[in-house]
């Protein structure tokens, strides 16, 4: 056999002491199997053939098929680092995707069940913080009438200075704002008195600023809802506390004309009967 054949026979069995295991047995029996055939190659090189063979290479072909042995068995162990990758990806992306239907499917089933005969239907799904919160902004910076939002809880990670500037602006236009939420949080833990929060101390101040076009109300909600002008969104998130969160959230966009304004009357109707922004 000539010594490109040779060498070339070497390479051939490395890369299949990798690609054969991992592809029918497991990521780290590839490992084992490919690296331990690197090794006999290596010591075959280095002096092992003499026992078997009766003579071992020196010189410049040695040194070649030692850079040869090396250079492949990084490869192999390279292929089988992000074949793994890749697998473990393609998993992850089924089950999420699965995990998204089933959402999705519940969601569905949860409006049916509340209004079977309007035959409500989301438009549009809505997943993850950083998207609910791109959301939210968007929408507060496009309204042309009407804003509610209903929030759990109001922080400052929610209620921040680009939230503020984009109700500020959106009263300023006009849009008549709706805002309502329920219990404190727990980060900015308020005085046994009942006293505001710092968050709702700078809503409570920015509704003071706008009075003829915002309406607060504080009262036992655990609602997360968001209604601007033709489009109610129902989920998950909690739209003034929750901009960080690692956690994952699912929202669904409704743009039925008669669901959306019955929330808007039923929730408006709650606001303002529980307003605190009228006596500011």
């Amino acid at each position: 056999m000539s010594a490109l054949n040779w060498q070339a026979f070497i390479a051939l069995t490395i890369l299949a002491g990798f690609l054969l295991p991992l592809v029918f047995i497991s990521y780290k029996k590839a490992l084992q199997v490919g690296l331990g055939v690197v090794l006999f190659w290596l010591a075959w090189t280095l002096g092992l053939s003499a026992l078997f063979v009766g003579y071992s290479l020196s010189g410049q072909l040695a040194s070649f098929q030692l850079t040869l042995i090396v250079l492949v068995g990084l490869a192999g162990v390279a292929t089988v680092y992000y074949y793994n990758r890749w697998k473990e990806c393609s998993a992850r992306l089924l089950e999420e995707n699965e995990a998204l239907r089933t959402s999705m499917r519940d969601l569905q089933d949860n409006f049916s069940a509340a209004a079977p005969a309007k035959g409500v239907r989301p438009t549009r799904l809505v997943r993850g913080t950083k998207q609910h919160r791109q959301e939210l902004l968007q929408q507060v910076r496009s309204a042309q009438k009407r804003i509610i939002i209903l929030s759990g809880w109001v922080t400052r990670y929610g209620f921040d200075n680009t939230m503020r500037r984009a109700l500020r602006n959106a009263a300023k236009r006009g849009v008549k704002i709706y805002i309502g939420w329920g219990y404190k949080s727990r980060q900015e833990v308020a005085q046994s008195s009942g006293e505001a929060t710092p968050a709702e101390k700078g809503l409570i101040e920015l509704a003071r600023n706008q009075k003829d076009s915002m309406t607060l109300a504080h009262f036992k909600n655990h609602s997360k809802l968001l209604l601007v002008d033709s489009a109610c969104t129902i989920g998950s998130f909690n739209w003034l506390s929750n901009a960080f969160s690692v956690n994952d959230e699912l929202s669904v966009i409704i743009e039925d004309p008669g669901f959306v304004e019955e929330m808007w009357t039923s929730v408006s109707k709650d606001i303002k009967r529980n307003a605190i922004s009228e006596a500011l």
